[in-house]
């Protein structure tokens, strides 16, 4: 068994294809040699009379005839005719035999005559029957053979058989090549959104291990690109922060009526640089744990309002617990509660459960946006045309970081215009 679980594909498929080409044939040989032919030859009236005249058995191919000895009289089948010319030439073959041979044939019957004038055969419905010596007779009767016979029964059932047993065989050789392959693929799928504590299984067919240990190389080269990356923009807001300090410091050297615009501007700057290395640095380094959503959401939406009334937030009384990374959870809610108070000057954020999970939901009373553009609002730098402006400023990375996070816990972030005006945002997180 260990060897077949490290054998090729191309291995397992020929043994297969070899297994089924040697049971077909074998089923073909026990179908031939088990039953007779399916359509049976004529039958000759001379292998008859032996058995009728002197009481010999019957020859096995003769499966659609059936002897009948003592008779009172001779009495033809249901829709056969007497045929007196052919009687008396078989009369003629019997010694001591003078009108003690009677033959009824279907209507139509084609009878064959051999030659050198030897005896008849019929391919139809005939009786044929000698008086004999009591004078009782002895009857032959041949009907038709029926439409389904033993023989095809027999090689149906032969089919079947080997077709059930085939499947069996290729089934059990599908998952062997599918299991490791769905195994990767959920695994390849989760290292796009996590790169830590992945383990990529390498069993399975050598083609299958071959592509596991390329998909584990691929994690780690991913795993590096990130690390480097968040160590980049690390450096990078480090670096920024002495000069974002001076001009701090040097700004209230100004004028009152210049230093209000100047902190502005500068804080724009600080914002659209945390929003970037928020972005870039994704959900690297989160760890999962159980996640209070109801506590997590009032906590996020009290930190944006800061108890001015503009965000208002409603939960159930269940439980709604899911598993996650509370900061970059608590990084979402607050993206989406900054993205209403932004575009609509506030909203409401409602909490909710059912069967499937965890579902919050972000409506606002603003102007919406056209509906083609609803999946373009969760790409990086994306802003729709009419919200360019210093009241509504922002880099465009709130929604895609919001989504990114969503897809870390497997759950969905989408985005829909509400009846009446304004925007809706849903977010459905599985439970813990």
């Amino acid at each position: 068994m260990a060897g077949w679980k490290s054998a090729s594909l191309t291995t397992r498929l020929g043994v297969v294809m070899l297994a089924a080409l040697l049971l077909a044939t074998l089923g073909n040989f026990i179908v031939t040699f088990s039953g007779p032919p399916p359509y049976p030859r004529p039958m000759p009236i001379e292998e008859l009379l032996p058995v009728l005249a002197k009481g010999r058995p019957l020859s096995r191919l003769a499966s659609t005839t059936r002897i009948e000895r003592g008779s009172a009289q001779f009495l033809p089948q249901p829709g056969e005719v007497p045929v007196p010319a052919a009687a008396a030439r078989i009369d003629d073959l019997l010694p001591d035999c003078d009108g003690c041979v009677q033959l009824s044939v279907e209507r139509g019957a084609l009878i064959q005559r051999r030659p050198l004038e030897a005896p008849l055969a019929i391919r139809e419905t005939f009786s044929l029957g000698i008086r004999q010596a009591d004078g009782t007779w002895s009857i032959a009767r041949y009907t038709r053979r029926p439409f389904i016979t033993g023989w095809h029964w027999m090689t149906l059932a032969m089919t079947l058989a080997l077709a059930v047993l085939l499947a069996g065989v290729s089934f059990r050789l599908a998952r062997s090549i599918v299991q490791p392959l769905r195994r990767l693929g959920a695994e390849a799928d989760r290292v796009v959104n996590e790169h830590d504590g992945i383990t990529i299984t390498s069993g399975g067919p050598p083609e299958v291990a071959q592509l596991a240990q390329a998909v584990a190389a691929m994690r780690d080269r991913l795993a590096g690109l990130v690390e480097n990356r968040t160590q980049m923009l690390a450096a990078i807001a480090h670096d920024m922060a002495a000069p974002v300090s001076r001009l701090e410091f040097r700004l209230h050297q100004l004028p009152p009526e210049a230093r209000n615009g100047a902190e502005r501007d500068l804080a724009e700057l600080a914002g659209m640089i945390g929003s970037i290395i928020d972005y870039a640095r994704g959900t690297a380094g989160s760890r999962k744990r159980a996640v209070d959503m109801k506590a997590l959401c009032a906590n996020a939406i009290a930190t944006i309002d800061q108890d001015e009334g503009r965000l208002a937030f409603r939960a159930p009384e269940e439980d709604c617990t899911v598993n996650g990374d509370p900061m970059t959870l608590h990084r979402l809610i607050a993206n989406l509660a900054v993205n209403a108070l932004r575009y609509a000057g506030g909203g409401e954020l409602t909490l909710e459960g059912n069967a499937r999970g965890i579902i919050a939901r972000m409506a606002d009373r603003g102007p919406g946006f056209p509906p083609e553009l609803a999946e373009n609002l969760f790409e990086p730098f994306f802003r729709v045309e009419g919200s360019r402006s210093r009241e509504t400023a922002g880099t465009g990375l709130g929604l895609a970081t919001a989504r990114d996070v969503a897809k870390a816990h497997g759950g969905t972030l989408t985005a829909a215009n509400r009846a009446g005006g304004g925007a809706e945002f849903v977010l459905t997180l599985p439970r813990a």
